[in-house]
């Protein structure tokens, strides 16, 4: 059965308060983009900002918070991508560019994991005794398979979706001017 309830959480608060901290990587960078006179980066930046903070709050699987966390998310990449890149020095678009392909390599792969090990329930499939993040094995809720399970897609998500692309993003704007 796929996971429906829209209201229940899909990964526990106490381990999303760790998305909530690093939301505020994305903060940091529209401060940079912001010196660096990136106006309208710099207003689609914060508004992922407030939308990633309220989406890792309270994660459930489906909602309205998701959808715009995802749209700006998506406009904040597609105004570096293909907006502001010329701003860059070609050294540090190549950077830009490569961290774009790992980042979303990683989300897409990240996802089907959780899909499979989170949300896509299957009386037919036998559960992960022993917690693998590479399985596509369903994990029952309240066992140690899932909150670990809870722990590896997050942290993931985080390193390679807040953390990277942020740091990269100040990284090259300030080195190219």
């Amino acid at each position: 059965m796929l996971y429906n309830d829209k209201t229940q959480l899909l990964v526990p608060q106490h381990i999303t308060k760790w998305g909530v901290l690093t939301s505020f990587l994305i903060l940091a960078s529209s401060f940079v983009v912001y010196k660096y006179k990136y106006y309208l980066l710099t207003g689609v930046s914060l508004c992922l900002f407030l939308t990633s903070i309220i989406h890792w709050y309270k994660m459930t699987a489906f909602g309205v918070i998701k959808i715009l966390d995802a749209l700006f998310a998506a406009l904040t990449l597609g105004l570096i991508t293909f907006y502001y890149i010329d701003e860059f020095k070609p050294e540090y678009k190549k950077i830009w560019y490569y961290t774009l392909a790992i980042l979303v390599a990683v989300f897409v792969f990240n996802w089907i994991i959780t899909y499979f090990q989170i949300m896509r329930e299957n009386p037919y499939i036998k559960c992960q005794q022993q917690y693998n993040y590479f399985s596509l094995e369903y994990t029952k809720p309240n066992t140690k398979p899932r909150e670990l399970c809870y722990y590896y897609v997050t942290f993931i998500h985080l390193f390679f979706v807040h953390i990277i692309p942020s740091a990269v993003l100040m990284y090259c704007i300030i080195k190219s001017h």
